[in-house]
């Protein structure tokens, strides 16, 4: 816009002020910026997606190497969802060592169970979230009380209680 002189063109900035800086003003939420980068991508999908598998294809070590640390930080998340919610312990003997706990199906089904949602354990993690944690079909077991029970004996730790029978594990 040419003006004749500066107080034109100023006093049109002044009125005009608060339009041109929301034109230059970043989106202020992150749902704001979310919806915008949907609809790029739902604009422009193939391109986008071309660009993405065309990097792939060029930096296949580094690519595979970040979906790897992506999918173990989501594993990770899950887990710990479901293991908070099931109290972080063994529900027959306590231990609470992480690395020695497993999801236990109550009464047995596991294995109809992950042909259902899938093999792996983050799909079946997603599965018990979705259902909101029944604590009536799963529990934390330790993997030798879990290996005790599995083939329908009772747990070591069961009969200890049960009997007053000593068992150390």
């Amino acid at each position: 816009m040419a003006y004749k002189d500066k107080a034109d063109e100023k006093s049109w900035y002044q009125r005009n002020r608060e339009r041109i800086l929301a034109k230059m003003k970043q989106p202020e939420s992150a749902d704001h910026r979310r919806q915008v980068r949907r609809a790029h991508y739902a604009k422009n999908k193939v391109v986008v997606l071309s660009k993405i598998r065309a990097y792939q294809s060029a930096n296949k070590d580094r690519a595979s190497q970040w979906h790897r640390k992506g999918n173990a930080d989501y594993r990770e998340r899950l887990k710990n969802l479901v293991y908070d919610a099931y109290g972080n312990s063994c529900a027959c003997c306590g231990e609470t060592e992480r690395a020695f706990l497993s999801v236990d199906h109550i009464g047995g089904g596991g294995r109809k169970h992950r042909e259902e949602v899938g093999i792996g354990s983050s799909r079946m993690y997603r599965a018990i979230i979705e259902s909101g944690f029944p604590k009536d079909k799963f529990r934390l077991l330790c993997m030798n009380c879990n290996f005790a029970i599995r083939f329908g004996s009772p747990c070591p730790h069961e009969s200890e209680r049960e009997y007053g029978i000593s068992v150390a594990c």
